[in-house]
């Protein structure tokens, strides 16, 4: 069954489709969490961590797949087309320029590098939407989101690590 798959799709694209079908996932359940009256549309930022995750931990893919599941989630979360897409290509060309390998060498300097990159992109969305709207976003849900982002991300690092050990087992398995 393997050697049917692999014939007729490359394994670049497996693991493109893999990780597009998780992204669903991930956006499915940032959506759901937004819906939480605790939360009340500022749930903790899942997906930025998610592509960050994915950027640092299993590497670098062509910024069109970034731009594509932006559109997705901008789409499903029934924000302004290119709200999200914009603010996160942003932050993909800035991890672009920063050497990945010393990020993951230490785990301080991944939460130092993923709360800067929160806080700029916070910052991007916060002048899109005056753009937008003549008017800033309410301060407090921004700070709450920001706090539960990070307060979430050690939890959220730590349920994404088997993800990182079943893409690099499926890239190995179909390499052979």
């Amino acid at each position: 069954m393997n050697e049917i798959v692999s014939r007729y799709f490359t394994t670049s694209f497996q693991t493109i489709l893999i990780k597009l079908i998780l992204t669903l996932f991930i956006i499915f359940f940032e959506l759901s969490l937004s819906q939480i009256d605790f939360f009340y549309y500022n749930s903790p930022l899942i997906f930025f961590t998610f592509i960050f995750f994915w950027i640092v931990e299993i590497g670098l893919l062509p910024f069109w797949i970034y731009f594509l599941i932006c559109l997705i989630f901008d789409f499903i979360c029934m924000n302004h087309t290119g709200f999200f897409t914009f603010s996160m290509l942003c932050i993909v060309l800035l991890l672009n320029f920063i050497n990945l390998e010393q990020i993951k060498s230490s785990y301080l300097r991944k939460i130092i590098i993923f709360a800067s990159l929160l806080l700029i992109f916070q910052t991007i969305q916060v002048l899109i939407f005056f753009m937008l709207y003549f008017t800033f976003p309410n301060v407090e849900s921004l700070v709450f989101q920001y706090i539960f982002t990070m307060m979430f991300y050690p939890l959220i690092m730590f349920f994404l690590s088997p993800i990182k050990n079943l893409i690099n087992l499926i890239s190995v398995q179909l390499w052979k």
